[in-house]
């Protein structure tokens, strides 16, 4: 167990580099260290002050929402393989109908159950709020509906290389969202999610990340 978290800790803080460097201006990772179950990033040289904000649809959020907030799938730019995370599989049932199955009894981190209805309210949140739509979802999606553990989105019109926009979008909590007023204004400094990590401290030097308990299906 402890071999496997070690390891979930350097995929999470290299994964946390990339994802910086990649971005434009990424001025949140300056260093980034594990210690004991704990992720510590620290802002860079030409923006020492961080500013509190996990809100995962923000362009100014903070790289750490990576490690907190999961997506359907994750597909290789290599290859174009996918690697599932709240989903276990997609399926193209016809050339405008995509349907995912989900991981049953995932939690958020606040211990309440992830269902189908976070998947169809995180996509209604991006159709009500196009500010946080910087994919274009809706532009290309008819409707996301669900049915026990599975989600089916609907496009206008064939486009089966849009699932892997699709599946990248990240999941936030219906039971958490729905009560903030302004999600385009939301900073979201208690972050809600299901991935492996939660936020334990925060400077507006560095911040620290702290390990989940780890998940059957991780």
């Amino acid at each position: 167990m402890k071999r496997r978290t070690s390891t979930l800790l350097c995929v999470a803080a290299a994964a946390l580099v990339l994802a910086a460097t990649a971005a434009c201006g990424g001025t949140d990772v300056k260093k980034t260290t594990s210690s004991g179950g704990t992720l510590t990033i620290q802002g860079d040289a030409g923006n020492p002050t961080l500013v509190e904000n996990f809100n995962p649809f923000a362009s100014t959020a903070l790289h750490g929402n990576l490690l907190i907030y999961e997506p359907l799938e994750i597909p290789s730019p290599i290859d174009g393989t996918y690697t599932p995370f709240l989903a276990t599989g997609f399926k193209f049932t016809d050339p405008t109908t995509l349907v995912y199955t989900l991981r049953s009894n995932v939690k958020w981190s606040d211990g309440q159950p992830f269902t189908a209805d976070d998947v169809v309210f995180t996509f209604d949140l991006l159709k009500k709020y196009p500010a946080l739509d910087s994919k274009g979802i809706w532009a290309q999606v008819a409707d996301v509906t669900s049915s026990g553990n599975s989600v089916t989105v609907t496009f206008k019109s064939p486009n089966v290389p849009f699932a892997a926009i699709v599946a990248q979008v990240p999941i936030v909590s219906k039971h958490v969202w729905s009560t903030v007023a302004d999600p385009t204004k939301y900073a979201d400094t208690k972050p809600i999610g299901t991935g492996p990590f939660t936020l334990d401290t925060f400077a507006p030097t560095e911040y620290k990340l702290k390990t989940r308990p780890p998940r059957n299906w991780m």
